[in-house]
């Protein structure tokens, strides 16, 4: 195996189950998966080395029996189309709102984590009639992940993107063990959680060719970055976000400048939860959407 090449695993099993379908949109072909009945709603994964729809296997199932659910892979990770560009949230905000108005055709409820939950707040501002509620996910946009890019940004996309050791620094940062200490140490707060198939499925979608190290190179750089705090505010949908209290890239202590610049946001901490407690505290986590949204319809439910 030549380090200094692209390395290519197989095309990723679905591992959520539903239908399995390409949508044709601005940015290529996005992958998806489909099931349930009700209202739509769809889950978008956050950006990272390794991102996929798999992010939401302890979601997709026990949602789909209250929602129409839909999760996508984002434009640049696992089954979806690559390019080698940089990628920018005008993309992925693209791809987004074209699969909601032109794939599923109805005002959607939005689950979304990490930088994902810039862009769907984004959408939900600025095309209110494709968003019912957002839910999101340890979101960034305001404390993290919301500069410009910088000198350095170009310079970090530079050394991804070089013909001739491009291919190397990106197999190393997305190495079987980088990734696995990436989990253990940032991620997740159980390592028994980063078990031997989490960490492998990760692996194998960071290597789904070709082109597979430029969105991922894009994110480390800046050049996926987004700034809500000017329009965070002014958001009507309901608005739900959830945080772990032992989350390390984005700690919780961030929470308080969304709630600050939209005090009708309802939040919940995972007391005992990192960066993903749809993954962690899966059963929770499924039951506080699912009331969050059903809750919008019969305002004193509780179940």
């Amino acid at each position: 195996m030549d380090i200094y090449q692209p390395i290519c695993f197989p095309p990723l099993p679905n591992v959520l189950g539903g239908r399995e379908a390409f949508f044709a949109g601005s940015p290529g072909q996005i992958y998806y998966t489909c099931q349930g009945r009700g209202e739509p709603l769809l889950l978008v994964h956050g950006i990272n080395a390794g991102a996929s729809n798999f992010e939401w296997r302890h979601n997709f199932n026990p949602l789909s029996r209250h929602f129409l659910v839909y999760a996508l892979d984002l434009p640049g990770f696992a089954r979806s189309d690559k390019t080698p560009t940089a990628y920018n949230a005008q993309i992925y905000i693209t791809a987004i709102t074209e699969f909601i108005a032109k794939e599923i055709q109805k005002p959607v409820h939005l689950v979304s984590s990490g930088l994902s939950g810039a862009y769907c707040s984004f959408i939900a501002c600025n095309r209110p009639e494709l968003v019912r509620s957002l839910a999101l996910v340890t979101p960034s946009g305001i404390e993290s992940n919301a500069g410009p890019p910088c000198e350095a940004s170009f310079a970090v996309f530079g050394l991804f993107s070089n013909p001739v050791q491009g291919d190397g620094i990106y197999n190393a940062f997305v190495s079987k063990p980088s990734i696995k200490y990436f989990l253990e140490t940032f991620i997740y707060t159980d390592p028994a959680l980063v078990t031997e198939f989490l960490v492998d499925y990760f692996v194998a979608s960071s290597h789904q060719c070709p082109d597979a190290k430029y969105a991922p190179a894009s994110f480390v750089a800046g050049f996926s970055n987004l700034n809500i705090a000017p329009f965070f505010g002014v958001i009507r949908q309901p608005i739900l976000i959830l945080w772990g209290r032992l989350a390390k890239l984005n700690p919780v202590e961030n929470l308080k400048s969304f709630t600050a610049l939209n005090p009708s946001a309802q939040s919940f901490i995972f007391e005992d939860s990192g960066l993903i407690p749809q993954d962690e505290r899966a059963e929770k986590f499924n039951s506080l959407v699912t009331r969050f949204i059903q809750q919008q319809h019969f305002p004193g439910a509780n179940h």
